[in-house]
């Protein structure tokens, strides 16, 4: 998988025009690969939610292995079954992929030039310089990464963007522009939240900010009616152990601690007491009319709550 991940992190900065990829010597010359020039390289994946997040690793994060890919997540509700399945393409765009694919093979002849217009070249010059703050403005080597390659990533996509409309002189528009941004831009938000809420990487401080993500979420919102926590004991900022384990029994860097969740999960409750988010309750101070019986914690401050 290591060397996978080379191959791949080498094709993203392969991918273009004058680029020269691949290339292997055998003792039986006969099964030599040769070596390949101006190579279109794209990849596409897809997956769940929870099962993406999860296999993400620290090292991932901030050696810029993650920053070459754009994260598309959808988190609304189920749409409604699609009743036009089988509807025939339209007529003008079935035209414009033919002519494409008949430009590919008579007429292409390895590369096709971009241009850009003063109006797409000023918006990204001004991402670009957004970029440089962003990078130069913070020692995390994941945030870092997120946007040393964002403003590269915008230019691969309004290039497509451009191809698409117009394959015989591609230039690309302002609205390529922005729109290659937007989607940048999502990408950014997506990563830069789950790692503040703790959903990517392991260690210590992953762990404390999934905690303290899911704290500030009990603050906010009402609990379920399964976990059986009496909406006055949220209300008053009391949240017991037990909900906290079965909200965090699955979740990668507390269930695969070396210790086990349970421990890993006192570990972080007490770093984050030690911080003073945190402070254990008596038992004989927690009201009756709770029922409540077991270990409870009074949220005293989060980062993000007032």
């Amino acid at each position: 998988m290591s060397s996978l991940r080379t191959v791949m992190t080498n094709l993203y900065q392969k991918s273009g025009a004058g680029t020269i990829v691949g290339g292997i010597g055998y003792s039986d010359k006969e099964k030599d690969v040769k070596s390949t020039d101006g190579v279109a390289y794209s990849m596409i994946g897809e997956t769940t939610p929870d099962t993406f997040y999860e296999a993400l690793t620290n090292t991932m994060m901030q050696d810029g292995f993650m920053s070459r890919f754009i994260v598309v997540e959808y988190a609304g509700l189920r749409p409604e079954l699609n009743t036009a399945q089988d509807q025939a393409l339209p007529e003008g765009f079935v035209e414009h992929m033919q002519n494409l694919i008949n430009f590919v093979d008579t007429k292409f002849d390895g590369f096709q030039d971009v241009v850009m217009a003063k109006a797409a070249q000023d918006l990204v010059d001004q991402f670009d310089k957004e970029c440089d703050k962003q990078i130069n403005g913070t020692e995390d080597e994941s945030w870092r990464q997120m946007w040393n390659r964002a403003h590269l990533k915008t230019l691969k996509v309004s290039a497509l963007l451009a191809a698409a409309d117009n394959h015989m002189n591609p230039v690309v528009s302002k609205e390529h522009a922005e729109w290659a941004l937007n989607l940048v831009r999502r990408d950014i938000k997506i990563m830069g939240r789950k790692m503040a809420e703790g959903d990517v990487g392991d260690g210590d401080m992953v762990r404390e900010r999934k905690l303290l993500s899911l704290l500030s979420e009990y603050l906010r919102n009402k609990i379920a009616p399964g976990y059986k926590v009496p909406e006055e004991m949220r209300k008053a900022g009391v949240v017991a152990r037990r909900y906290l384990q079965i909200r965090l029994q699955r979740t990668n860097s507390f269930a695969k601690h070396r210790a086990g969740q349970s421990a890993a999960l006192d570990m972080t409750i007490k770093s984050l007491a030690d911080s003073g988010y945190l402070v254990e309750i008596p038992k004989d101070k927690i009201p009756v009319e709770w029922n409540f019986h077991g270990k409870a914690y009074r949220i005293v401050s989060l980062p993000d709550v007032n």
